[in-house]
């Protein structure tokens, strides 16, 4: 299958706010916290969690990830969130189109070559064009290896 690229992040820092409630605006006061101390987000996440909340996933470089974390934390009382999860040291790869969205079979493809590599995919995020995989970073390596092997890259 060919696909237009593989774009790699390293050294992100994950942070999951569990728990907050489903309602309009709380990804919103997340993200302008963490905007407001001029930090950029490469990776946004959110879903349903089991509680009948929401679980918003961010990505930051590690070198602004305390930063990020506290700003969070600020808001926490605000949004209800009942827990912040966090995990350190970890990479995104991104695989780009273009057109995924008419191309059957490209997330599942993605998700096995990562899988027959042993990564553990910790979060995931989709768009028209693209599909990334966050997980640890110390699998870089196999990860880039294993995508390179089931995807015709130019």
């Amino acid at each position: 299958m060919k696909i237009g690229g593989i774009i790699a992040a390293e050294d992100l820092g994950m942070i999951t706010v569990q728990g907050a409630p489903d309602a309009p605006g709380i990804a919103g006061k997340i993200l302008e916290a963490i905007g407001n101390s001029e930090i950029s987000v490469g990776f946004i996440s959110c879903a349903p969690d089991l509680g009948g909340g929401a679980s918003i996933t961010v990505c930051v470089a590690m070198d602004r990830f305390e930063r990020a974390l506290d700003e969070i934390e600020l808001v926490r009382d605000e949004i209800q969130a009942q827990r912040v999860a966090t995990q350190e040291r970890i990479c995104s790869i991104s695989v780009f189109g273009p057109h995924f969205g008419e191309i059957p079979k490209v997330a599942s493809r993605i998700f096995s070559a990562l899988a027959e590599a042993g990564i553990n995919i910790l979060a995931i995020s989709t768009s028209v064009s693209s599909v990334t995989c966050v997980f640890n970073q110390t699998l870089l390596h196999e990860g880039m290896n294993a995508l390179r092997s089931h995807f015709e890259i130019p």
